[in-house]
């Protein structure tokens, strides 16, 4: 089922896909003009309304963050500079992709040698939704579109994930195993929350 629901007078296009097997009900912003409801057979419309009421303005807050970083298709982002494109044909995606390893693994590195914590397996994926994760078998995943931030930022992701291999949470604990490396941590995960992952 597919409508338009307004915020604000803003049209947003909703697209409730149903799953019979299905538990539970998901919202996701897929860009700037769409959102995305997942949810059981038997997710009525009614529910999606009230769904929506419900979480118009994080629905709001989270689109005009979207706008506020897109950037001209012209350009790209790259380590927190604006780059133009050098042609129609170049994609920032595979761009990313190649150079992630190089970028991210020396500063892996540095950290694992100076918080004595060591991941089991480092994976690189383009996700949608995280810039990073750490599994209870302490696999850490990064996204490579954390080029796109600055370099203090991308370390900080890395330092965060780490931690997470001796705290699986984010209780007091685990933000003083970061402030032991990062102790202006709380000013570089409020710069993060600026860019978007597109």
């Amino acid at each position: 089922m597919t409508f338009t629901y307004y915020i604000n007078s803003i049209p947003i296009n909703i697209h409730h896909r149903k799953k019979l097997k299905q538990k539970h009900t998901y919202l996701r912003i897929v860009d700037e003009n769409t959102v995305q409801i997942s949810s059981n057979y038997f997710y009525s419309k009614n529910n999606v309304l009230a769904l929506l009421q419900q979480k118009e303005k994080w629905i709001y807050e989270k689109i005009s963050k979207i706008k506020a970083n897109t950037i001209d298709e012209r350009y790209y982002l790259y380590l927190g500079k604006l780059y133009l494109k050098e042609s129609t044909q170049f994609e920032p995606t595979l761009y990313y992709k190649h150079n992630c390893k190089n970028i991210i693994h020396p500063i892996i590195v540095k950290h694992t040698q100076t918080m004595q914590l060591f991941p089991n397996k480092i994976t690189y994926r383009n996700n949608k939704s995280r810039w990073g994760s750490c599994s209870y078998k302490n696999n850490i995943n990064l996204n490579i579109q954390l080029l796109k931030l600055p370099i203090e930022l991308i370390e900080y992701v890395v330092v965060h994930e780490l931690a997470h291999i001796k705290h699986k949470h984010h209780q007091k604990e685990f933000y003083e195993e970061i402030q032991k490396v990062l102790p202006n941590y709380k000013l570089l995960d409020k710069t993060l929350r600026k860019y978007t992952i597109r």
